[in-house]
């Protein structure tokens, strides 16, 4: 189909999977005008392996590229590396590079991502701490994880986390240390949460409830002092305290910025001509605010800015979902369990394989599983779906739940 509202096309500014995503679904469906990626790094990869696979070498760059590059020439998808943009023009649409560059557009996604949050404590070793946002800053701490050596994670959260279980099957001692208690129970519930925090005591990592106070370097060693009293020394610090939104360009050209850049259902911000996608958008809908930060909800901004695009009706904004790998632990979590009144175990807590499940008013709402994919798909589509189970049902893992689904 052509483009019914001009010819310049339309101009990314990020090469995530949302904005990747965005350019390939516009030709998916028809779109004819050009198409340009500008990725500021060597070239647009997935994120989720490089604290995993690619961390510990079993992926190459191949394996996290998200797409060829035949393939991007054969959607005939402009793709520009190492782009620095300066500015988004909003008086004539455009896009101004650092190199004197101008790409004109009928509209511009902003794609631009997280920065890595930098506690201040680090600040005076930012030089020589690490943090693991792009394929280069993973590149740069896989050539410090060297077995005996010991890594210091800042930030228990499930970034923090997988990292920290990669190092230690690298051969590191890990120390993890996060102020909240227990920071993954507003995501998987009290008892989960748990059973996990055990399960890393297990796998070898020291974990520590407290603050960094500070931090020294003397002759390539840290020292950091925590809130309960305790001295850790390491060879390699990283903060994974978590990302703020990516909202410099949008500042400077005048839209509307809170903690992200605001958009509205259809990831639209305050210019019309202009949207934003994944973890640098805030999407404000039906007086709640919504924020990324997982690779499924990405996807799915990509997709929704595509059909907005394109004048076609984009899909309602789905359950929340992502999953999580920490050494043989696969975990998919669906909904949101701060929001449940009670849960119920599938299967046998704690074994090889097993699921939590999230209940309100007698319904499924949220399912945290683990090991268990299939099962995760199942019970996605039931909490979709609105279909009913009864508890003795769900707990039962000889339940057939596709049959349930069509009931």
């Amino acid at each position: 189909m052509d483009n019914p509202w001009g010819s310049r096309g339309v101009v990314i500014i990020g090469g995530g999977v949302a904005g990747v995503t965005a350019a390939f679904e516009l030709r998916k469906r028809g779109y004819r005008d050009a198409v340009t990626i500008l990725e500021a790094g060597t070239f647009p990869h997935d994120r989720p392996p490089l604290t995993k696979g690619f961390l510990s070498g079993t992926l190459s760059d191949d394996d996290v590229s998200l797409y060829t590059p035949e393939a991007f020439a054969e959607e005939k998808i402009g793709l520009k590396t190492h782009a620095s943009v300066l500015t988004i023009d909003t008086h004539d649409l455009g896009v101004e590079l650092r190199d004197g560059t101008r790409l004109d557009a009928d509209f511009v996604v902003l794609a631009t991502g997280g920065l890595p949050r930098i506690p201040a404590v680090c600040e005076d070793s930012r030089e020589s701490i690490h943090w693991v946002r792009t394929i280069e800053d993973a590149r740069r701490l896989k050539r410090e994880l060297q077995p005996g050596r010991r890594l210091l994670v800042i930030g228990g959260g499930l970034l923090g986390v997988e990292l920290s279980y990669t190092a230690r099957e690298l051969g590191l001692a890990v120390t993890i240390v996060e102020p909240v208690s227990r920071p993954l129970v507003h995501i998987v519930g009290d008892r989960l949460a748990d059973w996990l925090h055990a399960h890393a005591d297990q796998a070898g990592i020291v974990q520590h409830e407290a603050e960094v106070l500070s931090i020294t370097q003397i002759d390539g060693l840290f020292r950091a002092e925590l809130s309960d009293g305790s001295v850790v020394e390491c060879d390699v610090v990283v903060a994974a305290a978590g990302f703020e939104p990516n909202t410099r360009l949008a500042g400077q050209a005048g839209l509307n910025v809170r903690t992200g850049v605001v958009v509205d259902a259809g990831q639209r911000t305050s210019d019309e001509r202009i949207f934003a996608v994944g973890d640098c958008a805030e999407r404000h809908e039906s007086g709640e605010v919504y924020r990324g930060g997982h690779w499924e909800a990405a996807k799915l901004d990509g997709e929704r800015v595509a059909c907005i695009i394109l004048g076609e009706a984009a899909k309602p904004h789905s359950l929340p979902w992502f999953w999580t790998d920490r050494g043989e632990l696969h975990i998919d979590v669906i909904g949101q369990f701060a929001d449940c009144e009670e849960t119920l175990v599938r299967g046998q807590f704690g074994s090889t394989s097993f699921s939590v499940i999230g209940l309100n008013n007698g319904r499924v709402a949220a399912a945290a599983c683990v090991n268990d994919p299939k099962t995760a798909r199942q019970l996605r589509k039931i909490i979709e779906n609105n279909v009913d189970c009864t508890p003795d049902e769900l707990r039962d893992t000889a339940t057939d739940l596709r049959r349930i689904l069509k009931r």
